[in-house]
């Protein structure tokens, strides 16, 4: 496990910790690990269709549609009857609407 600290506070296991600034990170073995070393990242959040609709702008007819012709991601099964979407798959096809392709797949046009 990795603790940040900073100079207002750090959460580790739901406690908080005040103290000063440091510019580096702890394991929770207390190896030193530099801050440009480590990206702390998000978890993958998974989205359902409102939020889609909100975030694309496009009509639920439409992402159906660019569903089937391989356009726009596909939904996953979350449960027996919900699916959703992985952000980060919306966030990719947001950035390049035009070019998005599915992860894994590229076309040696692009570069």
């Amino acid at each position: 496990m990795i603790v940040a600290r900073t100079a207002e506070r750090s959460h580790v296991a739901g406690t908080v910790w005040h103290g000063p600034v440091h510019p580096e990170i702890f394991s929770r073995e207390g190896a030193l690990i530099r801050r440009s070393d480590v990206r702390l990242r998000q978890p993958d959040r998974i989205i359902r269709m409102k939020t889609v609709l909100a975030r694309t702008g496009l009509s639920r007819s439409t992402i159906y549609r660019k569903i089937a012709e391989g356009t726009f991601p596909a939904q996953m099964k979350i449960s027996a009857n919900g699916a959703g979407w992985h952000e980060s798959d919306i966030n990719r096809w947001i950035a390049y609407p035009a070019g998005w392709k599915p992860r894994g797949e590229f076309d040696f046009d692009d570069f």
